[in-house]
């Protein structure tokens, strides 16, 4: 069977040529795959689809091909897997403190690329992945000038979509991992050459950026932050002393979402939104994702993965 003949029952014909490439990897390196992916491309749109295929466009432009992209999605599934077992066995995280994570995630550059590259493409063909990048851009308050931070832009989607829709004079990136900011700043010179003049990206530790003033940012995101510090309240309460007094925040997390850089466990989606009640934050729009479609109180009762974002404002 030819490579284009074994997507074909999988994509539509108008799909982009790099997500046919993509898919006809994945499936080759795991056919296993070809049960799977039916689900998840069947649940994008047109324009998600095209996105997905400039994401893979851009990544294969700058050095990573499909066969390694692939391998990025494939070992992330796997990882994700295995330190889920371990999670049902122990009812613990592997890691507890930064320093931890810091070893053995965020200074491997090799191993963070690939987890930063697989985590991307997720964006698009995980189910709860693909709710939570849609609840922000509906969300985001499109038209917002004034000044804009976001904290762990990562691969830099909800960066780039603050940027497209924003009108921002200023725009701050604040991350602890190198590989991450690279990403970030590859992402801008790709899709947006000429707003880089706006944006200012910054490799260090949030709590370290003293240079940051309270009440000077309106529009302020922190994506898939708290599950990795040891002391989620303490970046909670500084994210919301920088916002304005309308400010409007987005900040999203996991409960029991085991991961090598997961330090701090969640278990309920109560104890996430106790935890913004006690960092002053009023919830104005919230989505909570149980594992494969279930109810998040069940999944909560059985250890089983939560993803959840809030759109927020000053109490």
């Amino acid at each position: 069977m030819s490579d284009a003949a074994s997507s074909a029952p999988l994509l539509p014909d108008a799909a982009p040529a790099g997500v046919r490439a993509f898919v006809d990897a994945l499936v080759r390196a795991e056919p296993a795959q070809r049960d799977a992916l039916p689900a998840a491309l069947a649940r994008l749109d047109p324009g998600e689809l095209d996105a997905l295929g400039a994401w893979l466009d851009f990544r294969v432009a700058h050095g990573r091909d499909v066969v390694q992209l692939a391998e990025d999605y494939l070992a992330l599934m796997r990882m994700f897997t295995e330190e889920q077992f371990a999670f049902q066995r122990s009812g613990a995280y592997r890691n507890s403190t930064f320093a931890q994570a810091l070893e053995e995630v965020y200074r491997r550059p090799d191993e963070m690329q690939a987890y930063m590259e697989g985590l991307a493409t997720s964006t698009f063909l995980w189910s709860n992945h693909l709710e939570m990048y849609r609840f922000f851009r509906t969300t985001f308050p499109a038209g917002r000038g004034g000044r804009y931070l976001e904290v762990g832009p990562g691969h830099g989607f909800f960066f780039r979509h603050a940027l497209e829709v924003g009108a921002f004079d200023v725009v701050r990136g604040i991350d602890v991992s190198e590989t991450s900011i690279a990403l970030t700043r590859q992402v801008l010179e790709h899709f947006h050459p000429g707003l880089q003049d706006r944006v200012e990206l910054t490799c260090t530790d949030f709590l370290d950026a003293t240079a940051l003033e309270p009440g000077s940012f309106d529009v302020l995101v922190m994506g898939e932050v708290v599950e990795h510090v040891e002391d989620p309240l303490t970046f909670l309460r500084r994210l919301r002393d920088l916002g304005t007094d309308d400010a409007w925040f987005f900040v999203t997390t996991c409960a029991n979402a085991p991961a090598p850089d997961h330090i701090f466990l969640f278990r309920a989606c109560d104890d996430i939104r106790a935890l913004l009640d006690e960092a002053g934050f009023a919830v104005v729009d919230a989505l909570e994702l149980g594992w494969d479609g279930r109810d998040p109180v069940k999944c909560a009762r059985r250890r089983l993965p939560i993803n959840v974002a809030y759109a927020l404002r000053k109490a």
